[in-house]
């Protein structure tokens, strides 16, 4: 092992370990499951589109074409960074499992780290701003000559039955989602990603896969996904996200991928990892808060 020098095959052994580990975090994350990701030119950037599809009308002598520039959002793109040095002299058959182990956390940091990012703008909805203009989670969302809510108020969050309730309730208000244009969004086979906060787990897990709850046939067993969030603060709110829509609740834009920089700097061998991206609301009919705050 020859890390005591920072050339080829040290670097190449670093970003093998690194790369790794980011796949592999990669692989459970619910990024892909909820965002539209896209690809920024630059730091901010646009994305088109981010409107509920348009439904289907009666040929009235013209076509009805939806105008995608009247939906863009702005999405701002961050460098994220960290990373850690050690000594060349240190003795290279000792050093290696423990650079080795920091590698690998060094990856899945900055894989883990957009689903930070989302967590963050998640729990920010009340207040940060859709393409429509109003609040992501808000009740006077403007569809056709009238306004619809994806902001809910709970039934509590201190016992199963209270669960129970208020996600047939979020089902409900996503079912009865309208497009910007006032038509029903068709939703079939629906299925969800319940975001919780992890004093919630035990709850929404137990209704997830419980063959029977009070005596009764859980009817929504394997009907959705559950999210223990630890970055969620508050112990009581909830999410209910559309997993089966093309129209995604949020947006995941690139600007450069995770990269792990390796450099010497006197007797020290830097290694430093980054990854450039951000994250941003999309359709809002596609995500339920339950607010029982």
């Amino acid at each position: 092992m020859t890390l005591g020098i920072a050339g080829p095959v040290t670097r190449g052994l670093i970003r093998t370990e690194f790369m790794s580990a980011v796949q592999l975090a990669q692989g459970s994350l619910v990024i892909p499951k909820i965002c539209q990701k896209i690809t920024l030119n630059k730091e901010k950037d646009t994305a088109e589109g981010v409107g509920a599809p348009m439904a289907l009308t009666a040929y009235a002598g013209a076509s009805k074409f939806q105008d995608l520039a009247k939906y863009t959002m702005a999405v701002n793109s961050l460098r994220y960074q960290g990373g850690f040095e050690y000594d060349r002299n240190t003795p290279n058959d000792a050093l290696w499992p423990q650079v080795q182990g920091k590698i690998r956390a060094l990856g899945i940091n900055a894989a883990n780290h957009a689903q930070k990012l989302l967590s963050d703008l998640i729990a920010a909805g009340t207040s940060g701003t859709g393409y429509d203009g109003v609040a992501f989670y808000a009740t006077t969302h403007p569809t056709g000559a009238t306004t619809q809510s994806n902001l809910l108020t709970g039934n509590g969050a201190a016992a199963q039955d209270d669960i129970t309730t208020d996600f047939w309730a979020g089902i409900g208000a996503i079912r009865a989602m309208k497009s910007d244009t006032g038509d029903v969004i068709e939703r079939g086979n629906l299925r969800v990603l319940v975001q919780c906060p992890l004093a919630l787990e035990q709850y929404f897990q137990y209704l997830a896969k419980a063959a029977q709850i009070s005596a009764t046939t859980n009817i929504v067993a394997g009907m959705f996904d559950v999210w223990a969030d630890p970055n969620l603060t508050d112990s009581v709110d909830w999410y209910m996200h559309v997993l089966n829509d093309p129209a995604a609740p949020f947006i995941y834009g690139v600007f450069a991928e995770p990269e792990v920089l390796i450099q010497e700097e006197g007797w020290k061998i830097k290694v430093d990892a980054g990854v450039h991206h951000g994250v941003q609301y999309a359709a809002y009919q596609n995500s339920i808060k339950i607010n029982n705050t």
